[in-house]
């Protein structure tokens, strides 16, 4: 609510600025009347008389306010185009788009794995998901899901981890597709290959409640990761859903 608030405050503000610069230019440049260069005190030089008289009791008379050159008005433009972007910039991501929604919710995902929740990780899934989606004998329904992923949410034998890198959703807003980077782990010591790296891929669909759930996901079968790719992974992730990596 706050960032919402502040970023209809930035743009009031840009606005207010735009609307008193574009009256400075058409009094500076159109009708050089001498406003502008009045503001900013600007005037010409009395003559040798009021200088004279300037250190008695009475006033130097008022001399006529010069109109504002072409040059300075053209001067301000850089200020203009250097405020503009500032203003824009307070606008933060569309945070509450689909995809972003479904980017979090893919994290958050990936997090109830990581705490050994297995009432969240539960709270993501459909109940008539289908993981494995992409081999022959996929696992169907959230009761052979929770059993099949027990192990990985325990975390004491094996250990997995992934987030999302794009996100593209429907033109609908119900329906998404997710697809990222996972780490599968094998704690055992002298496990060989102790990681493995690999792909994903999800479909959410929006359920009566609002909330994205999980109804189908696969991946590959990864590849040995070395420590350089482990640490890659770890690198790779992006806990705000960005502006620019493949959302729709």
């Amino acid at each position: 609510m706050l960032r919402h608030l502040h970023t209809w405050f930035a743009m009031l503000l840009f606005l207010t600025f735009l609307a008193h610069m574009a009256a400075a230019l058409y009094h500076g440049l159109k009708r050089r009347d001498g406003v502008l260069s009045g503001r900013l005190g600007r005037r010409r030089g009395g003559t040798g008389t009021s200088s004279a008289v300037a250190g008695s009791c009475r006033t130097a008379p008022r001399t006529r306010r010069t109109p504002m050159p072409r040059r300075a008005g053209l001067l301000l433009l850089p200020l203009w185009i250097a405020c503009a972007p500032a203003a824009f910039a307070a606008a933060p991501p569309a945070a509450g788009t689909p995809a972003c929604q479904v980017w979090q919710r893919e994290l958050s995902f990936a997090q109830s794995v990581q705490r050994h929740d297995a009432a969240a990780f539960a709270e993501h899934v459909m109940a008539d998901a289908i993981f494995d989606a992409n081999t022959p004998q996929p696992t169907r329904g959230l009761a052979a899901v929770r059993q099949h992923w027990a192990a990985f949410i325990a975390g004491k034998t094996q250990r997995v981890d992934w987030y999302p890198q794009q996100v593209v959703t429907s033109g609908d807003g119900t329906l998404a597709y997710s697809s990222g980077a996972y780490l599968f782990e094998n704690p055992a010591p002298g496990a060989t290959p102790r990681y493995v790296a690999g792909r994903f891929a999800t479909v959410w669909r929006r359920a009566g409640d609002g909330a994205w759930r999980v109804v189908f996901d696969g991946g590959d079968a990864g590849r040995p990761a070395s420590d350089a790719d482990v640490a890659a992974f770890h690198a790779g992730r992006r806990p705000d859903c960005p502006a620019a990596a493949g959302t729709r």
